[in-house]
This record gives structure tokens, C-alpha cells and sequence, in this order.
């Protein structure tokens, strides 16, 4: 659209509106989900191995 010869607007197909706003909104909140488990630490009981946990829970 033009004003005054002076372009005042675009006209986005709903393909283009999402791949430049809501794709990289999605794969952005999917790069903050990955980051937050990275961050996690998972550590293995103080019992020992899971074999150990394992043998403990049959006895």
C-alpha cells in the first residue's frame, strides 16, 4: 500500500507471518527448554549403581 508515493504498508501471507514470527518464537522457547536441562544434574543415588538399588530391593 502507498501513500503519497511513500510506502506506508505490507501486505504478509499468513505463510510468511510465520515463518518470520512464530516458527522462531517456537524454536526459540524450544532453545530455552534445552538450555534449562542442560543446566539440570541429574546424580546417581549414594546407594551405589542401579544393579546395587536392584539387589537391595530383592533381599
Amino acid at each position: 500500500m502507498c501513500r503519497r508515493r511513500t510506502p506506508t504498508a505490507a501486505l504478509v501471507s499468513l505463510r510468511d507471518y510465520r515463518e518470520r514470527f512464530v516458527d522462531r518464537e517456537a524454536v526459540e522457547q524450544r532453545r530455552k527448554v534445552v538450555a534449562r536441562l542442560r543446566q539440570l544434574k541429574f546424580e546417581s543415588p549414594a546407594a551405589g549403581t542401579a544393579l546395587d538399588v536392584l539387589r537391595d530391593l530383592r533381599s
